[in-house]
């Protein structure tokens, strides 16, 4: 086996290790219960099925009928979703999923591992390296149902592309291609990773830049215009894709995640939360008073780490890589804590630079606690580098032991990580569901929104119904503006519901309401109120809505 695959089989059995694989990759998910995961199981579905069927791949009718909903907006990583599309035809979407999640530390840990033995040439310092950033504390957290912000294997490449060019190892030509590839397949993963990875390129280049000497600053100008015209490829491919994004930006929340509640914490760089193995029980109630959610908190670097950090800076500052990486990791560092200071779960109302950064458009949304994948990055680097320093092999010895405990402090609360069933049900399998209500009938299903099953049940069913409603990552703002949506998402039915649930069943053209299990009981009663005509069919309450007559609604695909 060559090396560099030998490294990568190293970290496919350390993620089995940690997180087991399953009894059945088809009829279960990777990541806990998650709604999260039943999106990106029905867009790793929908971008073969819509290519396959020749329909326009920006938006879908097959979620919100009638008018449907633009996926440029939602998580809907089309590159995951074409490359992926082997297996997607041979076993389904959720055995794409599950491949793609677990492979995502391993192959993130590889690339990290890659870049790190390009810059050091020291294989065994780089594979502690690609650990620390495969599988860091954000790559751990992530891994639970993000699928669009866990597979970050491409962010090394980038980097080595960059430090490749700046030694002349590849030609400029090379360079241009290589990085637009690279770039455009992370379009295709995340847009919000791809917006930072090109801010944050252009700081480390100014910090190149400001260090460098004359010779030096010839060729980072020459790789700044190299790597214009890259992005520049990259926009002029992903062109339809950003007019969908333009053409669909009306329809979006007037808010999506807040950037002030999901900053890292300054503590939590050195504060475990409940997703690390080795939380002790006095610093619990502390991780439970950062920002966010567990899932977005991950800052933590753990003391050992942090240490030889600092210990490597303060002793190699002579060097100017050692300079510009010392400066990113501190703007890398004070961007992901958010436009203001939080300590202990506490405003200290100091202000912060990511406050401007806030004010620019489409990157002034990502959020910053995110930015800590940047930071895991470069304490790959740093780390790496610091093992690689020559010294005798006792010290060597010494030095990876302390490393190797570092990384223990990382492991992770392997309960946080389970493999969970899927939430099948007879009546959308085996054609059933066409069977039993009609070809290509509209739908409202039970639980409604993000709560339920309904996108997944969509897959089973081969896409053989449309839904009024659903879950792609967020209510389209027409939708969320009518009373009645509200009612539905949260279960909860004013008294006014009965009236304007039967307008928004005639309004959308729902044939049939759906009850699977899960429905808010209060809801059903409410919707069986009508007293429309109900059966049950394998496991599913169909209710009959009554035609009131009107022209039927018009599908965005023609369906």
């Amino acid at each position: 086996m060559p090396p560099f695959l030998g490294r990568l089989f190293f970290y496919a059995v350390v993620a089995a290790l940690l997180f087991g694989t399953g009894t059945s990759w088809t009829r279960q998910y990777f990541g806990g219960g998650d709604s999260d995961a039943f999106v990106f199981i029905w867009f790793l579905n929908w971008w073969p099925f819509a290519v396959a069927h020749h329909i326009n791949p920006f938006v879908t009718a097959f979620q919100w009928f009638p008018r449907g909903d633009n996926v440029t907006w939602d998580t809907s990583v089309p590159f995951a979703a074409l490359i992926g599309w082997p297996v997607t035809a041979a076993g389904g979407a959720a055995l794409t999923f599950n491949l793609l999640s677990v492979t995502a530390p391993v192959l993130s840990a590889w690339t990290g591992f890659l870049l790190a033995r390009f810059i050091t040439r020291d294989w065994a310092a780089s594979v502690i390296g690609g650990y620390l950033f495969g599988f860091s504390s954000y790559e751990l957290g992530q891994l639970v149902g993000h699928l669009n912000l866990d597979m970050i294997w491409l962010v090394p490449l980038a980097g080595l592309l960059g430090v490749a060019r700046a030694r002349r190892r590849v030609s400029r030509r090379r360079y241009v291609v290589g990085l637009a590839a690279v770039l455009g397949a992370e379009f295709g993963l995340s847009t919000e990773i791809f917006a930072t990875l090109v801010l944050f390129g252009a700081v480390l280049t100014a910090v190149c830049l400001a260090v460098a000497d004359r010779q030096a600053r010839a060729l980072l100008f020459e790789m700044a215009v190299e790597t214009l015209c890259a992005i520049l490829l990259v926009l002029m491919f992903v062109s339809p894709y950003l007019f969908y994004m333009m053409k669909g930006a009306d329809d979006l929340p007037p808010a999506f995640n807040s950037a002030l509640d999901y900053s890292a914490d300054l503590l939590n760089f050195l504060v475990p939360t409940s997703m690390s193995r080795f939380t002790p029980a006095y610093l619990a109630p502390l991780a439970l008073r950062f920002s966010g959610n567990v899932v977005e908190q991950g800052a933590y670097l753990g003391l050992p780490v942090i240490g030889l950090i600092v210990f490597y800076f303060a002793t190699s500052l002579r060097s100017k890589m050692t300079i510009v990486l010392a400066v990113m990791m501190v703007v890398l560092v004070v961007s992901s804590l958010g436009p203001v200071l939080r300590v202990g779960g506490v405003s200290t109302h100091i202000w912060l630079p990511w406050d401007l950064v806030m004010q620019l458009p489409l990157i002034g949304a990502a959020l910053p606690t995110r930015l800590t994948m940047y930071v895991s990055l470069c304490a790959c680097v740093v780390v790496s580098l610091w093992l690689a320093l020559p010294t005798g092999r006792a010290l060597r010895i010494a030095k990876f032991g302390f490393a190797l405990f570092g990384c223990g402090m990382l492991l992770p609360n392997q309960d946080d990580f389970p493999w969970t069933p899927l939430p099948e049900q007879a009546f959308f399998q085996g054609g059933h569901e066409p069977q039993s209500l009609g070809e290509k009938a509209r739908v409202l299903i039970l639980p409604f929104g993000g709560d339920g099953g309904g996108g997944y049940w969509q897959v089973e069913a081969n896409m053989q119904f449309r839904q009024a409603g659903g879950y792609l990552g967020y209510v389209p703002r027409r939708e969320a503006e009518m009373r009645v949506v509200d009612d539905l998402v949260t279960g909860q039915p004013d008294p006014e519901f009965g009236p304007e649930f039967a307008d928004y069943c005639q309004s959308h053209g729902v044939q049939y309401v759906l009850v699977g299990p899960g429905a808010e009981p209060g809801l059903t009663t409410a919707v069986m109120a009508e007293g429309w005509k109900t059966r049950v069919d394998s496991g599913v309450t169909v209710i009959s809505v009554p035609d009131r007559g009107g022209p039927l609604p018009s599908s965005l695909n023609g369906g």
